[in-house]
């Protein structure tokens, strides 16, 4: 009979339990059950006496409140105070542009690799990246985001572990961990060319930058003869790679806004035409060249070469500037 009573005495208890066994179904039984064990000092399963509701959510209320005490000493522990003012210059505020490009710091990475482009004045650095972006091309685009990230590398290494990087050794470790040569001089190559029917010529003009959108070489010529707009423009590409051959230049991109030539350029297909001919002599020099490679621009971003060569008839030859080495 005893044990009776006590086998009917648990079921109603474990009844009128049962809807607080549910209050948390989603956490694994061992997080989902830690309140009751905290506030009946229980196994986790309600004793043969339990408490009174409101017994029960008081002890329960002094746990939760035992561990956000917990919590907050803990998190006080671990807090870091970290000053609005940059932690490299230590005198601008440092807002995500001033972190990434105006901080001397900053600046004098941009500079190292070429991609420096003055102040950017009172602009967010979405604004900054966007217009950077329009201007860059693609492997610029690649350093610029590359250089990003590892500039806010060294910032956090800063702040967290009060240790920091030279500025050569921040593009080096960018180098390593992209796999990219940041550190090598990047050069530019923008060529156009133009017929002149009524003079019975037909001639050439490019421009050569560094990285940085500065001009350091530009050249003119033409040649005596009537040829079609497309054999030109091969020709033009022509004298391109081979004054980068004669200058001995790597990590050159050469830019045409023939989108003909370029196509020829990359295919297959021979013929024995005048054109074909000549994109196969660019083909063979361009294959000793080293990290020289040639793409295709809009007529927009090919002026200044245009210009050049729409006055090519002038010169038979017109180099402006000085000597360009690596």
């Amino acid at each position: 009979m005893d044990t009776w009573c006590s086998m009917e005495s648990q079921s109603k208890v474990a009844k009128a339990s049962n809807g607080w066994r549910e209050w948390s179904p989603s956490c694994p039984r061992n997080q989902g059950e830690s309140p009751w064990r905290a506030s009946d000092g229980s196994d986790g399963y309600p004793s043969q006496a339990p408490l009174d509701l409101e017994q029960r959510f008081a002890k329960m209320e002094a746990v939760i409140q035992r561990h956000e005490e917990e919590i907050q000493r803990l998190k006080q522990q671990r807090y870091v105070r970290i000053s609005s003012t940059c932690s490299r210059c230590n005198r601008s505020v440092e807002t995500i542009i001033h972190c990434l490009v105006t901080c001397s710091f900053a600046v004098a990475c941009w500079r190292s690799v070429g991609l420096y482009g003055g102040s950017p004045g009172d602009i967010s650095f979405g604004s900054w990246l966007q217009d950077r972006f329009n201007n860059w091309d693609l492997r610029e685009r690649q350093i610029g985001a590359v250089l990003c990230w590892a500039i806010w590398q060294d910032r956090n290494n800063k702040v967290w572990n009060g240790k920091t990087k030279s500025v050569k050794n921040v593009i080096a470790f960018a180098n390593v961990e992209k796999g990219m040569s940041i550190g090598v001089r990047q050069l530019k190559i923008n060529v156009d060319a133009a017929t002149f029917a009524d003079r019975n010529k037909f001639g050439y003009g490019w421009v050569l930058r560094d990285s940085g959108g500065h001009i350091l070489q530009s050249r003119s010529g033409s040649w005596s003869g009537c040829v079609n707009p497309a054999l030109a423009e091969a020709f033009g590409v022509k004298e391109v790679l081979s004054w980068i051959k004669e200058s001995k230049l790597s990590h050159v991109t050469v830019e045409s806004d023939s989108l003909i030539t370029i196509q020829a350029f990359r295919s297959s297909m021979n013929t024995n035409s005048p054109f074909s001919c000549c994109i196969a002599e660019c083909k063979r020099i361009i294959s000793n060249l080293n990290h020289v490679c040639l793409c295709f621009v809009k007529r927009s971003a090919n002026r200044v070469a245009h210009g050049l060569a729409r006055v090519s008839w002038l010169y038979a030859e017109q180099l402006f500037g000085g000597h360009c080495s690596e």
